[in-house]
This record gives structure tokens, sequence and C-alpha cells, in this order.
């Protein structure tokens, strides 16, 4: 063969290899596929569970925009499995149903608002109104039992000097400002918050049932270290602003949760000092903030929790690369899955009295979408679409894998074949690893704008 002939056949060989990249990138997802990716957010359930709001992320035209996502509010109605947009001219955060009232509460920062407020529209549709705004942004609140009650937290107003630069700069934690918690009751007009006087930073505070205690999370300062690793929680009088207990916790701290009757308290938090996840479940004596740990030894994180009746919870694991849902009993036995590993993949969970649970899941063939599932039902049901193009697109296989290490750990990690693959052609490999043990990848859906994922494998 001259070298004409070869370089014709080098030719010949690149070209080939070019259209069926071309080809398969045309099929599957393009960055520009990406950019325009919708996902849930965050599902809510009424307390009768007929209603199920959640957050749709919806992401600016980067053609046209420069700004992020926004969050907009639908509303799904349990019994037809029907959804309707609800908010989408604004981006919403902070949603909650009013207890006793038919409306729902969210946060944001209007035109006319000079701090982020509470604002309030009725489940029946018409124009929201602003319920409460304070002197700074609220940063979240929680209702009381009662609907008329809320404790808030809002930023202290920060002290701010004159520059001499031409612009001012951010420095990276400095002048921060503390986060505290307010007592208010937006059912009398002009009712003055009461403040909650507790030293620190306040980063999570809610209700007991009976509307008689608050637990209220309190970092050290608005510090990044003092936040993942010395808050502490703390039990107080509604009435007395006492402190009834400090619960006894060192380490890194998730959400804690009330049982029915108050007599408990479920808490996600690290199992001491030196844990790298906030990922055990502890049951906490509110009257002397003792804890006690359920189920030390599984090979899991707790990533939610919710109360069931005063003796059973709810509970969402990662397990590896997958996720379990189930109930636990409060003294840690009877953990029993409802939904096992290998399904879809659980990001969060809302649930009522009747039996109706709502999920934020995910597969390897879409991203996060609204799951329901009703009482005596054994398995979730997919409610939502809100990529329908990507029904048409062309996916590459994925799978969950496992190694050994040199020291003998089993690693697992997952694996997408590029699209229209082919066994015995050496294909280029994208690794994404990540170190952990604080975080981990699950085998749901992978592409996004810090993820190749399914555009790789598009991409061959």
């Amino acid at each position: 063969m001259n070298n004409i002939t070869k370089r014709s056949a080098m030719l010949t060989m690149i070209l080939s290899v070019g259209l069926m990249l071309s080809a398969m990138a045309q099929s599957g997802l393009t960055p520009t596929d990406v950019a325009k990716i919708k996902s849930v957010g965050s599902v809510y359930l009424s307390q009768d569970g007929n209603t199920v709001a959640y957050t749709l992320s919806v992401p600016a035209d980067p053609m046209k925009e420069n700004k992020p996502a926004s969050s907009h509010l639908y509303l799904l109605d349990v019994g037809s499995g029907e959804s309707h947009p609800f908010i989408t001219g604004r981006s919403v955060s902070g949603i909650a149903f009013r207890p006793n009232y038919n409306s729902i509460t969210y946060l944001d920062r209007q035109e006319v608002d000079d701090t982020r407020s509470i604002y309030e529209i009725s489940l029946n549709g018409g124009e929201a109104q602003k319920l409460y705004s304070f002197k700074t942004n609220i940063s979240g609140y929680e209702w009381a039992p009662d609907g008329n009650h809320i404790i808030f937290r809002a930023t202290q107003p920060r002290e701010t000097s004159p520059s001499p630069l031409p612009y001012t700069p951010e420095i990276y934690e400095e002048n921060l400002s503390e986060t505290k918690a307010y007592i208010q009751n937006v059912a009398m007009p002009g009712h003055m918050p009461h403040h909650i006087d507790i030293d620190g930073h306040v980063t999570a505070a809610t209700w007991s049932p009976d509307q008689t205690k608050m637990a209220l999370a309190v970092a050290p300062s608005p510090l990044v270290d003092d936040f993942y690793m010395a808050q502490k929680v703390y039990v107080m009088d509604h009435k007395t602003r006492e402190i009834i207990s400090e619960v006894d916790h060192e380490g890194k701290l998730g959400a804690f949760k009330w049982s029915p009757n108050g007599d408990k308290i479920a808490m996600i938090a690290g199992a001491d000092i030196n844990d790298p996840i906030d990922g055990r479940l502890k049951i906490v004596d509110p009257e002397t903030g003792s804890t006690q740990i359920l189920q030390k030894n599984l090979k899991g994180k707790f990533e939610q929790v919710e109360w069931v009746d005063n003796n059973t919870l709810h509970y969402l694991v990662s397990k590896g690369v997958w996720s379990e849902f189930g109930t636990i009993k409060s003294d840690g036995k009877q953990m029993k899955a409802i939904l096992p590993t290998g399904g879809p993949i659980l990001s969060s969970f809302a649930s009522a009295a009747n039996g109706t649970v709502v999920f934020d899941a995910n597969t390897p063939q879409h991203p996060d979408e609204v799951y329901l599932m009703k009482k005596g039902e054994k398995s979730p049901t997919r409610v939502t679409n809100s990529n329908p193009w990507l029904d048409d697109k062309e996916l590459g296989k994925q799978e969950a894998i496992s190694y050994t290490t040199k020291d003998g750990m089993e690693i697992e990690g997952l694996l997408i074949y590029p699209v229209n693959y082919e066994q015995g052609i050496r294909y280029p490999t994208v690794t994404v690893v990540h170190g952990g043990p604080e975080a981990h990848y699950s085998n749901g859906w992978l592409t996004a704008y810090s993820m190749t994922g399914q555009m790789g494998a598009a991409d061959g």
C-alpha cells in the first residue's frame, strides 16, 4: 500500500469515526439539551393528603439570559394525579401548607419589597397577598399547629463601613451577620414579634405539636466550620423562654422532628464528633436532652425521617448507590423496607395521616420527578413528566459496578456506556471521582451542569 492509499484509508477511518460520533451526539443529549432540563426540587403534602405541592427548577435560556434557574410552584391533585402550574411568574422558596387554612405560604421578594417576606395564596387560586415582612430578609419559618403563630429566622442588620476602593469587596467569612429567631402571631395586625433571646447563630427552629415548646439548632457563629461541627440543639419553653434541656450531641447535625405527642424528637446527626456524615438516627428525650442511637451498625446513611405515629417513623436511607424507604420503631427495632434498594432513587418524601406518600425521585432515564404511593399500594407511580422531549433521546446504558481496592475494601461506582456501544471497541472514558465519605452518587440521573453523564455518552 503506497502512502497516498494509506493517507486515504486513514482519512476514511477518521471521517467514519467523526460521522459516528456526530450521529451519536445528534440522537443523544447535547450541551444545549442539558441547559434546558427541568427537575422537581421539593415535595410537600397537605394535612389531608389530597394535595401535593412541588417546586420545579426551570433553567433560564443561556442564549438570552444570564441568571440562575427559577423555582416555580405546582399543585397536584392526588385523586386524579393531574398537576397544574400555580406560581410560575416568580422564583419562590419556603413552601408550606398553612395549618387550618386552605392556603399555601412561601417566601418571595417582589419589586415593591425591601426584604424577603412571607406571602400567602389560597389553594383555590387568586392573587397572593403579603402575609408578613420583617426589617431584614426572612430566611426560614415554620407554622405552629394553630396556623396563626410562626417561628421565623432573620439575619441581623449587617454593619458596613465606607470603602476607599471604587467597588465593595466581599471578603470570605468576614462581616457575616448572625441569624436570630423570632415568634410572631400573624393573625394579629400590628403585633410585634418576640425575639428569642439565645446566644449564637440560629440555623433551624421547630414547634412541639402542642405548641408549648420549641427546639432550636444554634451555632456559635455564622462561620462555615461552626455550622458543620459546633451546632447545639436546645429545647425551650414557649411562654417562659427558659431552656428546658440541651441535647447531648457533638458533631454534624441534620434535621430533627417532634413525635406527634411531643415526648420524643427524632434527629439525624453524626454518631460523634469524629463522624464524617450526619447520617445516624438518634431519638432525643426533650426533657433531659439524652439521646439514643438507633441501628448503630447500619451500613447506610439516614437521609430523612418523618413520624407515622408516636412510636413509628418513616425513613429514607442511602445504601451504597441506592435508596431505601421503610418504617422503623422509635426503639430501633422492626426496621422494615417498604421500597427496597434497586428502584428509583428517592431524594425526599412527604407523608400524610391517610397513608399517602409523595416522593421526589429520579432514575438513570430522567431527572427528579414526582412519584405517588397511596395507602395499600406496594410501589410508587411516577405522575409528572417535566421533560417530555427527553423521551425521544437515546441514552447510554447505565449500571452499578464494584471493585476491590489494594487494601481489600469494596468500592461501588457507576458506569455509563456510550450511546450505540459496541463490544470490543475501545472508547475514551471520563472519570468523576468523589473521595467521600461525606457524600456519594446514586444510580439515578447523572447529567447536569457539572456532570457530563449522558452528554458524554452521546459524544462517544
